[in-house]
């Protein structure tokens, strides 16, 4: 008997879905990536908690400023975290706090006015703005290559929802390629892959991706079923 095709779960895989996934691997993977935002308070400007004496108003003031707008964030209220309260909603909500767009506005210079352009353009594209989310991204400025290589990815994400197809792959391979680790780097890697494969129609390279995550990152590789890539891409699919 002839082999029969192994049937994948994304044999009739499109661009909606596609985008359906992205959203759905930002909120797998929301907090682990803002994690890494506020380590780089915690690390690389660890100075504003070690040394007072030594702090700037303006930067202390921002570090406060910007917590309920991340909180917002991170319960994805993104209207919330983007514009925060003005005086119609500070009694509903306890009181007034700046979003990120007013800690860009009134913090510039700072490390959360830095983050705050990371926090703005992720909900902007969240909000369905994406024209609007690629400014704030592109003025986003990770000091660690964890935090720029989700950056990165969600100026992928962006291009593709404007329909950029070539800007959109070259941060998804951007994503990829920045600060290599075993957690997040294969996650970039698919996306490139499954974009490659799904919009570009380049199943070639999508089945070079594919297999590189096999042999790099094995067991991401088996996490995200990529063997069932590699045999649908395989079988000529």
């Amino acid at each position: 008997m002839a082999d029969q095709p192994i049937k994948t779960e994304l044999q009739d895989f499109d661009v909606d879905q596609f985008r359906d996934q992205t959203a759905e691997t930002f909120e797998k993977y929301k907090n682990v990536i803002f994690g890494a935002l506020l380590a780089v308070v915690l690390i690389g400007g660890g100075y504003y908690f070690y040394s007072d004496f030594y702090m700037k108003p303006k930067n202390e003031n921002a570090n406060k400023a910007i917590f309920q707008a991340e909180a917002m964030f991170q319960k994805d209220s993104f209207l919330l975290a983007l514009n925060g309260t003005g005086a119609a909603l500070a009694g509903q909500m306890g009181g007034s706090y700046e979003g990120f767009l007013d800690i860009i506005a009134n913090y510039g210079g700072t490390e959360a006015a830095n983050r705050a352009h990371y926090g703005a353009g992720a909900s902007l594209l969240r909000l369905g703005k994406a024209d609007e989310a690629i400014k704030y991204l592109k003025a986003y400025n990770g000091k660690d290559g964890y935090s720029q290589a989700a950056a990165y990815a969600l100026l992928g994400d962006a291009y593709s929802e404007t329909n950029d197809n070539e800007q959109a792959l070259s941060y998804y391979e951007k994503a990829a390629k920045e600060s290599p680790n075993a957690m997040m780097t294969p996650v970039y890697m698919r996306k490139a892959a499954l974009f490659n494969e799904v919009v570009m129609s380049n199943s070639a390279r999508a089945l070079e991706l594919y297999k590189e995550i096999e042999q790099k990152y094995p067991e991401a590789a088996e996490r995200l079923n990529i063997s069932k890539d590699v045999v649908r891409l395989e079988q000529g699919k």
